[in-house]
C-alpha cells in the first residue's frame, strides 16, 4: 500500500488524511469481523478471574472502544452495538496481580469494589481501559439515538 501525502500538509493533516482513507474502514471492519468471530462480543469466559480471562475482557474493550472512536471520528456508523455486545468489563487488576497464582490473586479480587474497581490511588492500564470502555459505551447509545434513523429517537430516551 503506498500514500502518498504533499509536503505541504502538516502532520496532523497528514494523519487526518489517512485516517478517513477507505483502507483504514476496510482494515478496522476486518478486525471487527475476527473479533465478532472469535466472540469477542458475547464473552463466554470463566467467572474465575484468570490472566486469559483478563486479557479477553481486555481485547474485547480495546476492539469496541476503537469501533467507537473511528465511527466518531470520521462520521460513520459503528460497526459493533451495545444491544450485541455482552462482555463484561474488565476488573480494575495490575498486571502483576495477573500473573500470581493462588491466594494473592484472590487478595487482589476481594479488595476490589462491588463495580470491579481498585480502592487504591494506582492507575493501571486495566483502569484506562475500563475508563475507555465506559466512555465507548456511552458514545454508542448517543450515536445510536444522533446518527440513527429518525424512528429510533425520543426525548424519553434523550433523558
Amino acid at each position: 500500500m503506498e500514500i502518498s501525502v504533499s509536503s505541504t500538509l502538516k502532520p496532523r493533516e497528514q494523519c487526518l488524511m489517512f485516517s478517513v482513507g477507505l483502507s483504514v474502514w476496510q482494515l478496522h471492519h476486518d478486525m471487527v469481523a475476527v473479533a465478532t468471530a472469535i466472540d469477542l462480543h458475547c464473552y463466554q469466559g470463566s467467572f474465575t478471574v484468570t490472566l486469559r480471562s483478563e486479557m479477553t475482557k481486555r481485547l474485547s474493550a480495546c476492539c469496541f472502544w476503537n469501533d467507537k472512536e473511528i465511527a466518531m471520528f470520521t462520521g460513520r456508523p459503528p460497526a459493533l452495538s451495545h444491544s450485541y455486545f455482552s462482555c463484561p468489563l474488565l476488573l480494575d487488576l495490575s498486571e502483576n496481580a495477573l500473573f500470581e497464582v493462588g491466594g494473592k490473586l484472590e487478595r487482589e479480587v476481594e479488595a476490589l469494589d462491588e463495580f470491579g474497581w481498585s480502592a487504591g490511588e494506582e492507575t493501571y492500564d486495566s483502569t484506562i481501559c475500563r475508563v475507555m470502555m465506559t466512555s465507548a459505551l456511552l458514545q454508542d447509545e448517543v450515536m445510536e439515538l444522533f446518527v440513527g434513523n429518525s424512528s429510533q429517537f425520543s426525548m424519553e430516551r434523550v433523558k
